[in-house]
């Protein structure tokens, strides 16, 4: 890439999670239905797309990109409890969606909140939490900023000391040449 400033930058990824944070509001205003179901499908596909960009083009522009990418990725497969959204939710209904077309279903279950009222919403078990299933998108959302502004700021880090290790360099092997 020609701009030595973005190189640092998940400018693909970021496109892609603007999407999301569409779709996420068309699921929210969605009217039921085939309309909310589709919304959903489209959220979490795009969801699970930000990742695969994140990988395979942001992390093919740039070494600095690459090498934070891979850590974050490294980290992400080890689970733990800040990446479950990621395990338990995205991963898992991307696949229940596009491998069975089993939405909500699958290893992350619906359940019904028992509240007593005729007004019970929707709730995704994630992990050992239930969460309704509008904020598990909104959660998700927040994850995947998190994690690509880890990276950036990775890969920011890596791309600033290249370039002072590039300096230092220059500047001693000129001083040597005196």
């Amino acid at each position: 890439m020609n701009d030595r400033f973005a190189q640092s930058d998940a400018t693909a990824a970021r496109r892609v999670l603007r999407d999301c944070h569409i779709a996420v509001k068309l699921h929210a205003s969605a009217s039921g239905g085939g309309e909310k179901r589709v919304a959903w499908i489209a959220a979490v596909t795009l969801l699970r797309t930000v990742g695969h960009v994140l990988d395979k083009v942001d992390g093919a522009r740039s070494t600095f990109l690459r090498a934070a990418v891979d850590e974050r990725w490294s980290k992400i497969r080890h689970g733990g409890v800040e990446n479950q959204i990621f395990h338990d939710f995205i991963e898992r209904e991307r696949n229940s969606i596009l491998k069975e077309y089993r939405i909500g279903d699958a290893l992350v279950e619906p359940i019904k909140a028992e509240t007593g009222d005729n007004n019970d919403t929707d709730n995704m078990l994630v992990g050992s939490r239930l969460i309704p299933a509008k904020n598990v998108l909104r959660e998700a959302l927040i994850w995947w900023e998190s994690l690509l502004c880890s990276v950036e700021e990775r890969a920011h880090y890596q791309l600033v000391e290249s370039r002072v290790n590039k300096k230092t360099r220059n500047v001693f092997s000129s001083s040597k040449k005196q």
